[in-house]
């Protein structure tokens, strides 16, 4: 939906924002006359050169120059573009922000915001349900077993949705939203025994709410505590909020919001399968860690990322880094077609951490220790290289026979990359490692592709 600010909308937030309350948000800041001073976080300095004046809403580095708004500050230092700044402004000071939309467009918009309240009145009574059970402490007893403290838990805004049928639709229809609005939310899922009536999409899980990049919530993921008879859906260890008006699983990144400054910090950003996973890292103090969604990772996920860092480290567990647990098989790695050839034509660095067999990345962690994952991470594998050899581990290469089956899953994995470059990079890597030479392999690519229809 495209959309435009009301005329005076910009001028209008300014003015209800207080410069030095946002910016205090990000910098500690000093009164000094009528002004705030503080430390630039824009450059190193150890001696304050950050002035921040409410008078006139503005700020200045006398140190490297940078200087204006609050909307050029939060630009740079969220590293987001003009309209993003101005949402995340309003986000923070709570403000609703009037477009120039078309009746269809208002509608759409009204909806939309209708999905942000069930999603921020779900997250609280979660979050109620969680420290406050009447049936016991199981789900906050399961946290603290994991290893996670009360400080984490509240960080991350951990909840829990009771197993009931009609435990969160009945809190929410008391609240004056209609049936409708709370399936479009994901919250609820209409009856197919009787028309009309909803129950909770969520029961006897823990939920982990999901935001985007300016922080707004738009969906959640539920983890379940127990097998329990029922919807095989429901047994599922995991299950997430449905595609709405405001969550795309594909489109979105757990904890972006919350990581991205510590991800541009670092220069890094670590990616794992997992909430508890983020968590984990979190409270070792890794705080430029995310998660996918429970999705292989997609070009929207990176072009988000992209912005951020060019430096990506996919953390797996020992588990999924076999040819039939990560990437189950050559007809998988063509899913992974456009994103390999994106990660180059980016100029992105992807790697790949293994971790230690029977260990995920929150338990490797909180059994390990910090120095012990970050020395995973230090010795991650390029992606492909990664690729070529959870292949190699299928066959015996040391014979004739293994040797020519790796050789042909290894052209068939070629061919689904796009990029010709990338090709006769693989093609060198495979030549080297099963010691043939190269004009032989692309020979036998060649006739594959004649073979091959297209598409």
């Amino acid at each position: 939906m495209s959309r435009s600010l009301k005329d005076g909308e910009i001028d209008e937030l300014k003015s209800r924002a207080d410069i030095h309350n946002i910016i205090s948000g990000y910098v500690s800041l000093k009164k000094s006359g009528k002004s705030y001073s503080g430390l630039c976080p824009f450059h190193k300095e150890k001696t304050p050169s950050f002035s921040v004046d409410p008078g006139k809403q503005l700020y200045h580095c006398f140190g490297c120059g940078e200087g204006g708004d609050i909307i050029s500050f939060i630009e740079k230092i969220e590293n987001m573009d003009f309209i993003e700044s101005i949402e995340l402004i309003a986000n923070k000071i709570g403000y609703k922000l009037k477009y120039n939309m078309s009746g269809a467009s208002r509608e759409s918009g009204k909806a939309r915001n209708r999905i942000y309240e069930i999603n921020e009145l779900a997250k609280k009574y979660f979050q109620f349900i969680l420290h406050n059970s009447k049936s016991g402490n199981a789900p906050l007893d399961y946290l603290k077993k994991r290893g996670f403290s009360d400080k984490t838990i509240q960080e991350f805004e951990v909840g829990y949705s009771m197993d009931l049928w009609n435990n969160f639709t009945d809190f929410i229809l008391k609240r004056g939203f209609k049936e409708k609005e709370i399936t479009d939310s994901g919250m609820a899922i209409e009856s197919t025994k009787k028309p009309g009536a909803i129950y909770d999409r969520f029961r006897g899980r823990l939920m982990f709410p999901i935001e985007d990049i300016i922080g707004k919530p738009i969906g959640f993921g539920g983890r379940i505590l127990a097998e329990k008879s029922g919807a095989a859906r429901q047994n599922a260890k995991y299950i997430n909020t449905p595609e709405t008006r405001v969550y795309s699983k594909s489109k979105n990144i757990y904890r972006i919001h919350q990581a991205k400054n510590h991800i541009v910090k670092s220069d890094e950003v670590l990616i794992v399968e997992g909430y508890t996973d983020v968590m984990a890292l979190y409270q070792s103090g890794i705080l430029n860690a995310v998660a996918s969604l429970g999705t292989a990772l997609t070009s929207d996920q990176i072009k988000i990322l992209g912005r951020f860092t060019k430096n990506i480290v996919l953390v797996f567990d020992s588990d999924q880094a076999g040819i039939n647990a990560s990437l189950k098989g050559i007809e998988r790695l063509k899913e992974y077609n456009e994103r390999l050839d994106l990660y180059f034509e980016s100029n992105l660095n992807i790697k790949v951490a293994v971790l230690e067999k029977g260990y995920d990345p929150a338990e490797f962690i909180l059994k390990k220790g910090k120095e012990n994952f970050l020395d995973r991470v230090k010795k991650a594998q390029d992606i492909i290289d990664f690729t070529i050899d959870i292949i190699l581990e299928k066959h015996e290469i040391g014979d004739l026979s293994g040797k020519l089956k790796a050789s042909d899953d290894l052209i068939k994995f070629i061919m689904t990359l796009s990029s010709a470059i990338i090709q006769e990079e693989c093609v060198k890597k495979i030549a080297l490692r099963l010691n043939l030479k190269e004009n032989l392999l692309l020979e036998e690519m060649q006739k594959k592709k004649k073979c091959t229809p297209q598409q």
